[in-house]
């Protein structure tokens, strides 16, 4: 919704907009409330044992995040949407990576 109330007022106020959509984004937690990609994160060393047959993740680092925006601010020709994702993995795959970095958790197998 806040994407589509930045283009409609850029189409309004003849402004140029340039969009950065990220995947899950991993890595430190800086704000004071989980945001959803580390909740997600959350949850697995809880021990939540939700499945999802069939879903795909795109994960990316925040500094990578934190690129791609200065790359699009700094680049006069950018425009449209971007998705930054460094990688796309079944979301099994995931859980099973998050089991192995931090075994000393209840990760569902």
């Amino acid at each position: 919704m806040a994407e589509k109330a930045a283009w409609d007022f850029a189409k309004v106020e003849g402004l140029d907009v340039v969009v950065v959509n990220p995947g899950t984004v991993m890595g430190p937690v800086i704000p004071p409330r989980l945001n959803a990609s580390m909740l997600m994160l959350v949850r697995l060393l809880q021990g939540c044992t939700e499945t999802y047959d069939n879903f795909f993740m795109g994960s990316v680092h925040f500094k990578d995040v934190a690129l791609a925006h200065i790359l699009v601010y700094e680049n006069k020709s950018a425009t449209g949407r971007h998705l930054c994702v460094e990688a796309i993995s079944h979301y099994g795959d995931f859980v099973a990576k998050v089991a192995e970095l931090y075994p000393e958790y209840s990760v569902p197998k």
